[in-house]
């Protein structure tokens, strides 16, 4: 079986969740005999494939020039939808952004009106996009992407409230039993976990951007004896908020900054930290969170995604915009024992293997309904 996730054209050189998630099911498909591989190349011959992943909704422009491209070739395709809420992501374009891109937002009110601004500046440093963006410039975004999401043999979605979401901001009423939940899972170690000696109170972990929203956080717990440590690349598109961050933490003795890390020695991080905090303005179900419970955090995770499906009652929820939330839910944290069955509990419910299977055998499906 021939299989290739055609992703977002920055996906390695700005690296998320989405990249890691599309990572480890190549790596799992690989061992399931499965030939499977990545591509961000608009260009790219899909002629060979069986079964043709497209990864991002909410990049529309990458998306919808890979699909055409599949249709095309009447290849079987599953979209991966890494979905959002636009309702919380529009909610972060009208109060936290600042510069051009909040000058952008008077002009574009919504999700499919930046993305065509967007759009013409991703252009600049990626000119292959040039074409494609000044023809989304004058065509009907939501229409396209709901044609995507409808066309596509199989949906996959993090978790049921993401098809509920999917649903919502496309004004389109697929039963929820029509997509395919794959959960994220963890790279689980070969050996027995020992927890070390707790060097940090509070761990973020996270790109260096307005979104992620460490400014927030450093405004918590300024002047506090709580030992905070960041970790994250830098995104170079938000350049005055990496210099003000940098800044803070500069100014604030109980914080520090590691830069980023590579992803297999974040491990070490993670059981070095009492508590793993996310307070990013929207999320789907971050990977950081369900990771840093395995390696013994206690979490504070953002209420502005989906993942309470994943961990309900081992969590803690905070307001990303309230900054007495984000420090009350932190001290609860820090006062609470180290979770005891995470490691159980992340294993039974999220590993790659897992997850890559049931990937798999919806592959298996798919090519014999074309068969039969």
């Amino acid at each position: 079986m021939e299989v290739i996730f055609l992703m977002r054209i920055d996906a390695f050189n700005k690296t998320g969740g989405d990249t890691q998630q599309i990572k480890n099911y190549v790596k799992e498909l690989n061992k399931l005999g499965v030939n499977a591989t990545i591509s961000t190349d608009l260009s790219i011959d899909l002629s060979n494939y069986d079964i043709v992943n497209l990864v991002n909704i909410d990049r529309p422009i990458e998306t919808w020039e890979f699909y055409k491209k599949a249709k095309r070739l009447e290849k079987k395709i599953v979209l991966i939808s890494i979905h959002h809420s636009y309702e919380q992501i529009n909610h972060f374009e009208k109060t936290q952004r600042s510069g051009v891109l909040r000058l952008i937002n008077v002009f574009a009110r919504d999700f499919w009106k930046r993305e065509k601004v967007k759009n013409l500046i991703r252009s600049i440093n990626h000119p292959e996009l040039f074409t494609a963006s000044l023809k989304m410039l004058f065509s009907n975004v939501k229409e396209k992407q709901k044609e995507i999401i409808r066309e596509s043999d199989l949906v996959i979605t993090l978790a049921e409230k993401e098809a509920i979401e999917i649903n919502r901001d496309f004004d389109l009423t697929i039963s929820t039993t029509d997509y395919l939940i794959v959960k994220n899972g963890v790279n689980l170690p070969s050996k027995q976990v020992n927890f070390k000696k707790k060097k940090y109170d509070v761990l973020v972990v996270g790109r260096i951007e307005p979104r992620k929203n460490q400014l927030n956080i450093i405004k918590a717990l300024a002047g506090s004896d709580i030992k905070v440590l960041f970790v994250g690349k830098e995104n170079g598109n938000s350049k005055s908020y990496v210099n003000e961050f940098k800044k803070q933490i500069k100014c604030n003795e109980n914080m520090s900054y590691l830069g980023a890390v590579e992803y297999e020695k974040m491990k070490e991080v993670y059981m070095a930290s009492k508590v793993h905090l996310s307070a990013s303005w929207f999320e789907v179900t971050p990977l950081v969170d369900i990771e840093a419970l395995y390696f013994g955090c206690n979490i504070v995770t953002t209420e502005n995604s989906f993942s309470e499906e994943y961990l309900g009652e081992f969590a803690e929820f905070v307001n990303p915009s309230n900054i007495e939330d984000i420090k009350g839910k932190i001290i609860k944290s820090l006062g609470k024992p180290q979770i005891q069955n995470a490691q159980v509990y992340i294993k039974n419910n999220f590993n790659w293997e897992r997850s890559t299977k049931l990937l798999f055998e919806s592959y298996n499906k798919i090519l014999i309904r074309e068969g039969s």
